[in-house]
């Protein structure tokens, strides 16, 4: 974007901008969890509920890591998305440089740890057996690529932040293209098995990488050359924001986790129909997910600019998106509940946890988006650590506090009732709902005060 424009974001219609950035950014985020999802798809056709907990298990341990990935790329739209609105192209080029070297970096490092005590990490969620030695396995074969996803996820923000919705869908589409066309080959075709699936994805993440840094360096030419003391410099404003941010993209997996490892203590069959929840979250509300990162742009281009009144209509347009996404969604998996049963092959309690989502736990979206909205306003508005607060109070508050009620028990009595696997999601909607109604209620007090005073906080 030539230095003497203004940022797209800072004109026309707010709401278009959300519906725009949050549509596209939703189709990107279901192709990018498409390969998670085909992957455990083709597995589940091989008939052996252990293949299928284990995949399960491993991605639950790698969404740790690919948290940090997106954190960083939170941290990314919010200061690309400000040096544009402000008209600093020269800013925003080293900005860009700085952020994809602190994620590769970063992403190098945490995945090496993650490699090292990847049976340990697997051994907190279930007992050993073979669900784990698969885990354990897939894990070796993916963790490698996790700074190759960070620089994909990294480069399809910094197109979001520019404005560009169209190339940042193409980076995220690519990655479902490849694991769509070879999972069936690779998985059943060869033969290959879990081990083939682990393949696809990581040659998916090295195309999607290749392709994002294309768009980015040569088509948009945002990124400068890379200088060591220009980096050490943008350090500290990155952190300022990813920091903050990585915290609270941790929130998610690591409330995941949590339910995980309760799950675990149903069998194989329950930790498999969690497995499959997940990826119904991921897919099926990925339009409530984009909208952490696909405002983002919007609210920071326009606090670059100092154009404050429009965040009280972005915050406001992207409640009402929302809702109503979230509306659509249920009512989609409420009505294909049992094809997604019948598909994935679960029985028991599998298909007991996987009838309880579709059926219930997924209306928690209704009232968790807002929390996404004002996970995004907190982010791009100087406030990152109260985003990390409120993603935290849901994954380590709202949710156990409910779990405790809905499946813990004391002396082996129920504390309040007693519903085992499909507790668990019922407690995750519960305390989302809840976290969602506070978080949203102080994500609006904080913008309209903010749209009010004309000189605004420090970023």
């Amino acid at each position: 974007m030539p230095p003497d424009r203004e940022g797209r974001f800072t004109t026309g219609s707010t709401m278009r901008h959300v519906v725009v950035m949050t549509t596209t950014a939703s189709v990107g985020f279901v192709f990018l969890f498409l390969v998670d999802f085909l992957t455990l798809f083709y597995v589940s056709l091989l008939r052996d509920v252990r293949l299928v907990a284990g995949v399960g298990l491993a991605s639950f341990v790698q969404h740790v890591v690919s948290a940090v990935a997106i954190g960083l790329a939170v941290a990314a739209t919010a200061l690309v998305s400000q040096a544009l609105g402000a008209r600093d192209h020269t800013l925003a080029r080293s900005r860009t440089t700085s952020c994809l070297t602190v994620s590769f970096l970063t992403l190098t490092v945490l995945a090496a740890l993650v490699f090292v005590f990847r049976e340990e990490a697997v051994g907190l969620l279930m007992e050993p057996g073979p669900a784990t030695e698969v885990a354990s396995r897939y894990l070796a074969w993916i963790l490698p690529s996790l700074p190759v996803l960070g620089l994909g996820i990294s480069t399809a923000a910094i197109l979001r932040a520019e404005g560009d919705a169209r190339r940042a869908l193409i980076v995220t589409v690519v990655a479902g293209g490849v694991a769509f066309v070879l999972d069936p080959l690779v998985i059943l075709g060869l033969g290959l098995g879990v081990d083939g699936a682990a393949w696809v994805l990581v040659f998916s993440r090295i195309v999607t990488a290749l392709v994002g840094l294309h768009f980015v360096v040569r088509t948009h030419e945002l990124a400068a050359p890379l200088r060591v003391v220009g980096a050490f410099h943008d350090l500290r404003a990155i952190f300022a924001v990813g920091g903050p941010a990585v915290l609270a993209q941790l929130s998610t997996p690591s409330g995941f986790l949590l339910l995980a490892a309760w799950v675990g203590r149903f069998g194989d069959s329950a930790v498999a129909g969690w497995s499959v929840v997940t990826r119904m979250v991921v897919l099926g509300f990925s339009g409530i997910i984009a909208l952490a990162v696909a405002v983002g742009g919007i609210f920071g281009q326009n606090y670059g600019a100092r154009k404050l009144h429009r965040l009280e209509a972005t915050y406001r347009d992207s409640l009402v998106f929302a809702a109503l996404y979230a509306l659509v969604a249920w009512g989609v998996l409420w009505a294909a509940t049992d094809l997604i049963v019948w598909a994935f092959g679960m029985s028991g309690d599998g298909a007991r946890i996987v009838r309880a989502f579709c059926r219930l736990g997924a209306g928690g979206f209704v009232l968790a988006g807002a929390a996404y909205v004002a996970t995004a306003a907190f982010n791009n508005l100087g406030r990152p650590l109260w985003a990390t607060v409120l993603n935290w109070s849901r994954a380590g508050l709202a949710v156990p506090a409910m779990l405790f009620l809905l499946v813990g028990t004391l002396g082996g009595q129920p504390i309040l009732y007693s519903l085992e696997g499909p507790g668990v999601v019922y407690a995750y909607a519960a305390g989302s709902s809840l976290a969602g109604v506070v978080g949203g209620y102080l994500g609006w007090r904080f913008v309209e005060r903010l749209a009010r005073t004309p000189a605004g906080p420090d970023s």
